[in-house]
């Protein structure tokens, strides 16, 4: 009789034991599930912020109107790739380009019309340059180009840009002509070129062209 009734005992302690192991199982398992719930929105969270701060960081290096990139994603993105060419011990050309008679045609037909002649010069330009080249907006009616190892053919590019924009005085409606002035420098950079002194040579040479423009118009 007591070995039944200690058996009973053992019994019924091995069932209250394993009761209190699945409630602990279902406990572990709720908090499993729990933390894995946070866990997800934690990574969702994250991606969310990076997603935002990636169109923040895109924002500050774009050109709002043309979508090109503006003067300090310019400066970012050319600067890396200059010192790329240095190590590489290849060429590169820049490109200044002016947007000619911008100011007196926001003068004579106002600023959105200037806003659209300016959008069309950035899809011409886009369209006129490869897609590893640097196309930026500087401001104002002012555009550069940086590209790689055109040093032999740099006229070519610049022969492009003139028929893309030739074309599109002929096939556009627009009430205005598009015309541009360019100025381009090319080089093997070395240690001390710098894209500063390469934008001023262009820059120089965009005004020779403009230069010469307006003597020919007198």
């Amino acid at each position: 009789m007591k070995l039944l009734q200690a058996l009973a005992d053992t019994t019924a302690v091995a069932i209250e034991n394993v009761q209190v192991y699945a409630e602990l199982e279902q406990r572990v398992r709720d908090r499993t599930a729990e933390l894995e719930a946070v866990n997800v929105r934690l990574m969702q969270e994250i991606r969310d912020r990076q997603q935002a701060e990636e169109q923040v960081r895109q924002l500050s290096l774009t050109d709002e109107l043309t979508q090109l990139h503006n003067r300090r994603g310019f400066f970012v993105l050319a600067q890396q790739q200059l010192k790329v060419v240095r190590r590489q011990k290849s060429s590169c050309c820049l490109l200044f380009v002016d947007l000619d008679g911008l100011k007196q045609l926001n003068d004579n037909m106002g600023h959105e019309v200037g806003d659209r002649a300016i959008a069309d010069a950035a899809e011409i330009l886009k369209e006129t340059c490869r897609s590893s080249d640097i196309v930026a907006r500087l401001g104002g009616d002012e555009f550069v180009i940086f590209a790689l190892n055109y040093l032999e053919n740099a006229e070519e590019l610049v022969v492009r840009l003139q028929a893309n924009i030739a074309r599109f005085n002929q096939e556009s409606n627009r009430c205005y002509q598009l015309s541009m002035s360019i100025g381009i420098q090319c080089c093997i950079p070395d240690g001390e070129t710098s894209l500063e002194q390469l934008i001023a040579l262009a820059d120089e040479l965009m005004y020779a062209q403009k230069r010469t423009k307006k003597c020919g118009n007198r």
